[in-house]
């Protein structure tokens, strides 16, 4: 039973690492300092970014010089769990399995100890981060224009 209350603690440290990440953009301007903020919506010229307490602010595309859009950082450390929980994970099979009173201090109960937290707490890290940066993304893409159909 204490196995399982060290899971769930474990769990709920690497899920909130989730929970920390940002949910800001950084906007590099040309004429001015970054601004860093939620994006909201754009158009065909402007990005229109929530900072601060709801303070609203609007930026011209062609003063844009890069965004970075939240997330990048947050896949990437979930990516990496859930490859390390796997790999945890594959290797608990073959390795040493030596447990007299307490399976979980072998290695291979180890393994799938840290591996299991790892690997969950990584998918979880993932979808919250690449939401974050699809959102993001989505937000500050222009409006595509359709072409009306020729005349005949």
């Amino acid at each position: 039973m204490a196995m399982i209350g060290k899971t769930a603690v474990v769990l709920a440290l690497l899920s909130g690492l989730s929970l920390a990440c940002s949910t800001s953009a950084a906007v590099e301007r040309r004429s001015g300092p970054p601004l860093v903020g939620t994006i909201e919506a754009s158009d065909a010229n402007r990005l229109y970014l929530t900072m601060g307490e709801n303070e609203r602010y609007w930026v011209d595309r062609s003063d844009i010089t890069d965004i970075d859009h939240p997330g990048k950082m947050g896949t990437t450390v979930g990516s990496t769990l859930i490859v390390s929980g796997g790999v945890l994970l594959a290797l608990s099979p073959f390795l040493s399995n030596d447990c007299v009173s307490d399976c979980f201090m072998s290695k291979s109960g180890l393994a799938l100890f840290v591996g299991v937290p790892t690997l969950v707490a990584g998918i979880s890290v993932l979808l919250t981060n690449l939401a974050h940066y699809r959102r993001s993304v989505a937000a500050a893409k222009p409006p595509s224009t359709v072409a009306s159909p020729p005349s005949r």
